[in-house]
Parts: structure tokens; sequence; C-alpha cells
């Protein structure tokens, strides 16, 4: 298997790596960069975060403006609020104002939490305009506006003790914006695009060149040698889907005025109204998996597929309707009690993270296991046919020596 293995990374198909790192860091950065930053006039409210510098000033503004609205020691009230509401909002405004300008975001975000807290049940307890745009920017991936969904990214941030605000860096740094676009599903279907052409090109390699005859004089099983096939393959996969994220937030991170920002902020998401968060950096680590284990069904099929497709477009042409048949309007045709066995359904990247959807009732792990089940069966088929065709050839042979 070793010297197999060996063989294989003289000939793995680097260039549709590179190909895939390319796409998928183009796919990632160019809807991510400001390529022409709008100039910030302050004095007429013209707020544009698309920079560190102006997204710093931004919230710096709303706090001070608050902090000038409402006072600790008002004597008339704000409407809607009484006097001794009023005067509450002064006092937390200024603590804000005073850890903002010191870099102490986590006193911010305990300021915010109590803000929200504050007799509230549900809805936006501050009505005050520049506190709702600073709780309302910071969870801009939650659609459901509850006191408790507007409280979790700070509450996680406070209970994770990261000196962060979540609404800095929303756009202008390289871990939040990257991953913005990759909680979309264009990459993760760019990616396995790029997939089912490796595994095409790969398994109808021996076919195609006329080298099927040399690789059998190879001392390994036929199941052995495309496992070997599969471990450099994977390897350039990787290199493609990682590469392009860091080449990203790099490319990113080293614009004017942007930076790295932060994979410590969550990901917020309501899952029956039950509101859940997870770090970037987790959100990323389960894209990764997933993408691994549609590799390992991919390359499975694929193989299983290649005894009797020796073409490569032919074999591309299969692989490619089976992971896009969401897409192709095909998942329609298989009634919904059985389209959770069918590999397909599990393109759509958001709602499977956020369990949305056809989702709500799988968990990330779940689905997981479940399409590492997908890759055992397809493997174990590709193995019972190698069996099956030696079994036969054995026999042949064999009745031909008795005659």
């Amino acid at each position: 298997m070793k010297n197999a293995v060996a063989f294989e990374w003289k000939r793995p198909p680097w260039q549709l790596g590179l190909v895939g790192l390319l796409l998928g860091f183009l796919v990632l950065i160019v809807p991510a960069i400001h390529w022409q930053p709008v100039p910030v006039n302050y004095q007429k409210y013209n707020y544009w975060p698309v920079t560190v510098t102006s997204e710093k000033r931004m919230v710096q503004h709303w706090l001070e403006e608050g902090a000038q609205t409402y006072s600790p020691t008002a004597t008339k009230a704000v409407k809607p609020y009484n006097l001794a509401d009023t005067r509450r909002q002064g006092r937390h405004y200024q603590v804000m104002v005073k850890a903002y300008r010191r870099g102490d975001y986590l006193t911010v975000d305990r300021q915010i939490i109590k803000a929200l807290s504050e007799g509230v049940t549900d809805g936006l307890r501050w009505y005050d305009g520049d506190m709702a745009m600073l709780v309302l920017e910071g969870q801009a991936n939650l659609s459901l506006h509850s006191a408790a969904a507007l409280r979790a990214p700070y509450e996680y941030l406070v209970a994770h003790k990261v000196n962060r605000l979540p609404v800095l860096g929303l756009q202008s740094g390289a871990g939040q914006a990257i991953t913005a676009q990759l909680e979309k599903s264009t990459f993760f279907l760019v990616l396995l695009a790029v997939l089912v052409l490796m595994l095409g090109l790969t398994y109808t390699q021996e076919a195609s060149n006329g080298t099927a005859q040399f690789m059998r004089t190879i001392p390994e099983s036929d199941l052995k040698l495309a496992l070997a096939k599969f471990v450099p393959l994977l390897a350039w996969f990787n290199l493609a889907v990682v590469g392009a994220v860091i080449l990203a937030m790099t490319f990113f991170a080293l614009w004017p005025d942007q930076n790295f920002g932060s994979l410590l902020v969550p990901y917020i998401y309501n899952w029956h109204g039950e509101i859940f968060a997870m770090a970037l950096w987790q959100f990323l680590g389960l894209e990764w998996l997933a993408l691994n284990v549609w590799a390992f069904f991919l390359s499975g099929l694929a193989y299983l597929l290649s005894m009797g497709l020796r073409r490569p477009v032919a074999l591309c042409f299969v692989l490619a309707v089976v992971t896009f048949a969401r897409q192709l309007g095909l998942l329609n045709l298989v009634p919904l009690t059985w389209q959770d066995f069918v590999p397909a359904k599990y393109t759509l990247l958001p709602d499977m993270l956020a369990r949305q959807v056809t989702f709500v009732n799988q968990k990330p792990w779940q689905w997981l296991l479940l399409f590492l089940g997908f890759g055992v069966l397809a493997w174990g088929l590709a193995a019972g046919a190698i069996w099956l065709r030696d079994h036969r050839r054995s026999r042949t042979k064999g009745g031909r020596a008795n005659a």
C-alpha cells in the first residue's frame, strides 16, 4: 500500500488542485473586498463601515451621541422613557464610552447585556437608534430580533472572555468577512465541482492512457490501488480548500485599512426558538469536514462507476448528476421521506449548519455521520464488485483448467 501511494504521488491531479484553489479564492475575495471605499462624512451621519478606522469611528459616534442625548444627572426625561429610565440609560452610555475609548470591549458587551435584560422578556428594550444599530449590526446573521437573540453574541463573548465587539470587523475583518462568504453555498458548490472533475479524471486515467495492464503488475489488490489514488487526490483537494480560505483572508487583511479580524466571534442561529452560538472557527471546521466526507463518498462512487464507465466525460457527468441533483431539480423526484438518504440533499451548507428548512431535525454530527455511512457503503460496494469479478475469473480459469 505504501509503495502504491508513493507511485500515485508522482502523478496527482495537481493542476486541478491549483485550479480549485484559484476558483475558491476568487469566489471568496471578489464579493468580500470593498474595491471602492466610500468616503465617510460623520458630520452628516453618512456611515459606511468598510474599513477598520471607519467602523471604530462609527461605533464611537453611536456611543458618544447616546451619552450626549441621555445623562445620569438628567432633570428631564427623553421620550419614550421616564426620568428614571433616562438616567439609567445615561449611566450605561457613560460606562460604555469610557470602556470603549480604552479598548475594554468586554465591559461594553456587559453593559449591552444589562440594557437588553432590564425587565424585558422579548423584543428590543432600547428604543434609542444608536444602541439599536450597535446591537443589530453586531448579529446580522440572525433574523429573529428577540431579546435572547440580540443578547446571544454578547453573552458568548463575555462567557468566553473574548475582548471583541461583534460589530467591529464585521466588514473590515478578514475572519468575519470571508466567513460571511462561506456562509453562502457558492464556495461549497464550486469546490464540489472541482472535486467531481478530479475524481472523474483520476479514476479513468488508466483506461485513457492505456496503462491498465501495467497497473496490474503492482503487487497490491485493486481496492488498495484505488485507495492509493484517493490519498494524493484528497491532499490536493484539501490544499485547494484550506489554501483558498487562507489566501483570501490574507489578501483581504493586506487591503488598505483592513485587518485579520477574529475567528473567535460567534455565529448565531435560531433552532425552534432556541438560540445557539458557535465560534467562526468552528463554522469553518464543520465546512471543511463536510467537504472531506463528500470527497470520501464521491471517491468510492467514482471507483465503483469507473468499472463500467471508462471515459472521463461520462464518469464526470454521472458524478455531477449525483452531486448536483438538487440544483438540477432532480431531488424533487424523490419522495420526501427518502430524501434524507440522497446525497444531493446535503449541498446547502448554510441550512445544514444552522439547522434550517429541511434540516431542522438534523444536527451537524448526524448528517456528518450519515455521510460517512454513504462513503463506507460506496467503498463497500466497490470492494464487493471487485470480489465478485475476481471470483468469476477464478471460476472461469478453474473450469478451463479442468477441461
